[in-house]
């Protein structure tokens, strides 16, 4: 009685601790492991495999082998491929049936139609005899896969090589086995569903994200896929940076961590969906319709000098051949000027002769019919086009620069949870530079996460190399290289972060 009694506390303390541990685990493969090796434990199974239901084909349900553990064989190769749900295998019945089947001996199956596949044990060297399965299943009947037990051992440390000796070592599964079974099948089918939750709410947020990265690509078709290649340059960056001793106590990197910087990674531009479109696909000195104003005056301006050309020729102030030349000299003339015009309306370095001819015209002014004379470039023109590096003036600059205000603003209005606390900060400040020039903030290096610094690294090596920028030229690795060394050199990025980009060849992550 003493013994029954030690017994069954033994097995309910180990059913509880059980259940706690499969309902702490979240890796989905992990906790199928654990389920199948808890059930192997409690009922001396020797050996067992674990299925999950899957929609195979036009949506029709499966079972796909998950697990399979043997004492004597060790580990093996699962099958491969999707196992019908029906009512010719065993475990296709207990899953139709939703019940449990106990099968003292394989060799003797009940008369209802089951079979028993023997090309595993003939292909392993392997005798299989007592079988027990037992379904998975929710609280409200879904069935989400069985577990199969094989082989009850008499000794549990035994190994079952001698295929002539397994049927006096192994033993029928009792009820009690059975009722155990049963209790972990539900213990591990509530963690299964937890598991499947918690799956499914970090897929939610992964769709979010991607779906968040897609709107902005969408907006800017010039820098489509940027995000996508950042966080990939920014995960491979922060994995080879955790395992360089520089970083030891820098940098903690574990899953949910992993997952937090991806995500900041992804959607470090989110802030451009507030920046106007206008601002943000800009890609030259002056908008089309701007240039094309400019082309429009220039043609007014000829326009005016030939009638006042033909009106002295009228009045007999000129005679005609030389109002003639006069007009097309003119002519030529505004027309190399607007051709310098539209040279410096391109988005490289300004030189100085540029700058200084755009300056002379700015103060030129030329005759118009209606009041006394115009001027050859606006205000708003001869800013735009002395911009010395880009395209963009100070106030388009100052807008674009607002994405990461944008970003922060915008993420910090999602609940993310505790695993991914911070992401909006990490996201927002991938713009500020170690030496305090960097933008929104000016902050100075130990203001700034290291998550962010690795972004940043990210950010500039494949604005520098990508190709789909119709405002400049992509650079090949070794340029860009030079260009990260220089920001390093000058204190502006963690060299030591720019060290391992280069030497674990970080950019190899946009080929895989």
């Amino acid at each position: 009685m003493e013994d029954t009694s030690e017994r069954l506390s033994f097995e309910i303390r180990h059913v509880l601790d059980i259940a706690s541990s499969l309902n702490a685990e979240r890796d989905p493969q992990r906790l199928l492991a654990r389920i199948l090796e808890s059930m192997r434990q409690l009922t001396g199974a020797d050996a067992g495999t674990l299925y999950v239901v899957e929609s195979g084909q036009g949506g029709a349900r499966a079972l796909r082998f998950k697990v399979s553990q043997n004492d004597t064989l060790g580990e093996s190769d699962l099958p491969q491929g999707l196992l019908p749900i029906d009512m010719t295998s065993i475990v296709g019945w207990v899953v139709t049936h939703r019940r449990p089947l106990n099968l003292p001996d394989v060799d003797h199956l009940p008369p209802f139609g089951i079979t028993f596949n023997r090309s595993f044990d003939l292909r392993a060297g392997y005798r299989t005899r007592s079988m027990l399965t037992v379904p998975l299943m929710t609280a409200d009947g879904e069935v989400l896969g069985a577990v199969q037990l094989i082989n009850r051992k008499r000794d549990p440390s035994a190994k079952l090589v001698d295929l002539a000796a397994v049927p006096d070592q192994v033993s029928p599964f009792s009820s009690r086995d059975e009722q155990l079974a049963i209790s972990m099948a539900g213990a591990a089918s509530i963690a299964l569903a937890n598991a499947r939750l918690t799956r499914e709410i970090r897929q939610l947020f992964d769709g979010f994200v991607r779906a968040a990265v897609f709107a902005i690509d969408a907006r800017d078709p010039c820098t489509s896929g940027h995000s996508l290649r950042v966080s990939r340059l920014t995960t491979a960056l922060a994995e080879s940076a955790a395992q360089d001793a520089r970083f030891a106590g820098r940098l903690e990197l574990n899953e949910a961590r992993l997952r937090r910087l991806e995500y900041a990674a992804l959607l470090h531009d989110f802030g451009k969906i507030g920046v106007g479109e206008d601002v943000l696909l800009k890609a030259k000195r002056l908008y089309p319709h701007e240039l094309t104003l400019l082309e429009q005056r220039f043609d007014v301006a000829a326009l005016s000098a030939e009638v006042d050309v033909l009106r002295r020729v009228v009045r007999g102030e000129l005679d005609a051949a030389t109002g003639d030349r006069e007009i097309r000299a003119y002519r030529d003339e505004l027309g190399e000027t607007l051709a310098r015009l539209v040279r410096a309306n391109e988005p490289g370095p300004l030189d100085g002769e540029t700058r200084a001819f755009v300056e002379t015209l700015a103060g030129q002014r030329w005759p118009h019919h209606s009041e006394p004379e115009r001027r050859f470039l606006t205000a708003r023109e001869h800013e735009c086009l002395t911009v010395q590096f880009g395209s963009l003036t100070q106030d388009e600059r100052r807008a674009i620069e607002a994405h990461v205000v944008h970003t922060r603003r915008f993420l910090e209005q999602i609940p993310w949870g505790r695993e991914l606390d911070g992401l909006a900060e990490i996201a927002a400040l991938h713009h500020e530079k170690l030496d305090g020039s960097g933008y929104p903030g000016g902050l100075a290096a130990d203001a700034i996460p290291v998550e962010s610094r690795i972004i940043a690294v990210a950010d500039i090596y494949d604005a520098l190399t990508a190709a789909d920028r119709p405002y400049k030229s992509s650079l090949p690795h070794e340029a860009a290289r030079d260009i990260l060394w220089s920001e390093a050199d000058r204190g502006r990025l963690d060299a030591d972060l720019v060290d391992v980009f280069i030497q674990a060849g970080v950019e190899r992550a946009l080929t895989r």
